[in-house]
């Protein structure tokens, strides 16, 4: 039976570029850059703080310091204690956030117009005058650590870990989990010699988004932020990255598990490299989505999971992807296969032009999502400048995206997608799964706290 011309949808025309506006910026003379994103429809406005140092910036010893600090300072100033700090910011309805990233930290503050001096002097407060009160201390310790415990039972944070730990060993990008060990070891003293050593304006940036120019925003930022002062170094140096050769093999035993977590990770562009564009292409085509390779494979032919995806994590010297599913424990082996499979296919198989066509689309529609608000553009301008990206780099995304070639994609597909050089993660019954791993590379088994295990049902 001939398919009907008419029922078959066409495939996705030339994308229009999207004006991504130029941010303007001024510098104040501690080193802080201030930008703006001027948008006067609403009252409303986004400031953004960011800073070039994360939780790769934690001392070895002690992953734990840096990510409580940036939660401690909410909790208390030298003239405000935790409950003032809330009652203030509800007075004025105003949200605060903050977030550790891996090379970064983000600062947050959502605030009507009429209010952004109040909010500003209590963000100010909270930045320049931490006190890291005790007590609070020992009730943010307690969250923590129920926090660890409860992702302990998560399959994908098991996988995830342990493949970052075996990727990265040794390096300070394997930094992606604590211990509770870790949380209780941390005093008030170490968070404020961390937040002083690690958090300061040179290299940093704010951004304030909605109805302020550029003038008012310096002004601001110098009224607020100008006697911020330079205490420790300005950034982190980060050491060269080991090669990953051969594939491990990484079991996290959970014993009893009817299901697995499988995870099949490998290196990628740095984030600015310029070819990574094209492997983010490449990526889409392979694991992005549910029109992608191996969520078809895994999911609509085999039958063995509800979705299978690979997503990238890069970074200023280094990236990997990760492709993973959920599966029932009895074809963890086969869904690997596939996974390797498909691995070896796109380094080989140029990407249809129906394939070709989604993915530039579903990677152009979520950065067009991304510019909806001001405080999205904001948040892209932030991310662009604390990884010293292109003035370019958003303005000639979607051009950039259309001139690369489905050969081009092969291409970078064949230099990074390479099956033989992978971390391979299973999470579930080592019982059951061990056997099925042990031809495909050098096997370790670790339990659920991280600890190595030996021999089978040691």
């Amino acid at each position: 039976m001939v398919a009907d011309p008419l029922s078959i949808p066409p495939l996705p025309g030339p994308a229009r570029n999207i004006h991504y506006p130029q941010v303007p910026v001024g510098r104040l003379k501690n080193g802080l850059t201030v930008g703006v994103v001027q948008d006067a429809r609403l009252p409303r406005v986004t400031v953004r703080l960011g800073l070039p140092a994360g939780r790769s910036s934690n001392p070895s010893q002690n992953r734990a310091r840096l990510p409580l600090a940036v939660e401690m300072i909410q909790e208390g100033t030298s003239k405000r204690s935790s409950q003032q700090i809330a009652e203030e910011l509800d007075r004025i309805a105003a949200r605060l956030s903050s977030e550790i990233f891996m090379e970064y930290t983000l600062f947050g503050l959502s605030v009507l117009e009429e209010h952004l001096h109040t909010a500003l002097e209590i963000f100010s407060d909270l930045l320049l005058h931490p006190s890291f009160p005790e007590e609070e201390l020992a009730k943010l310790k307690s969250r923590w650590k129920s926090t660890v415990i409860s992702q302990r039972a998560q399959a994908g944070f098991l996988a995830r870990e342990r493949t970052f730990l075996t990727f990265y060993e040794g390096h300070p990008y394997s930094r992606v989990s604590l211990k509770t060990e870790e949380i209780d070891s941390v005093d008030r003293e170490q968070l404020r010699q961390a937040w002083r050593h690690c958090f300061n304006p040179s290299g940093a940036m704010l951004i304030v988004c909605g109805p302020p120019g550029l003038d008012e925003a310096v002004e601001l930022g110098d009224r607020y932020l100008g006697g911020w002062k330079q205490q420790g170094r300005a950034s982190t140096e980060i050491p060269q990255v080991p090669a990953l050769r051969g594939r491990p093999v990484r079991i996290v035993h959970r014993p009893h598990s009817t299901q697995s977590r499988v995870l099949v990770a490998g290196r990628t562009p740095a984030r600015r490299d310029p070819g990574l564009l094209g492997f983010r292409l490449a990526n889409q085509v392979f694991g992005g989505g549910s029109n992608s390779r191996i969520f078809l494979n895994l999911r609509e032919q085999k039958g063995y999971t509800y979705g299978a995806y690979s997503v990238l994590r890069t970074y200023r010297h280094d990236g990997l992807f990760m492709a993973s599913a959920g599966v029932n424990t009895d074809v963890s082996r086969g869904a690997i296969d596939e996974i390797l499979h498909e691995l070896r296919e796109v380094r080989i198989r140029p990407p249809s032009e129906e394939e070709l066509s989604v993915a530039r689309w579903e990677i152009i529609g979520q950065f067009v999502r991304q510019m909806e608000t001001p405080g999205g553009i904001g948040a892209l301008e932030m991310n662009r400048r604390l990884h010293d990206l292109p003035a370019d780099y958003y303005s000639a995304m979607i051009p950039r995206l259309e001139e690369i070639t489905a050969d081009q994609v092969r291409e970078i597909s064949s230099r990074y997608f390479d099956p033989q050089n992978v971390v391979i993660t299973a999470v579930g019954d080592r019982d059951a799964i061990e056997p099925q791993l042990a031809d495909l590379g050098a096997v370790e088994v670790y339990d659920t706290q991280g600890e190595l295990m030996s021999g089978l049902n040691g």
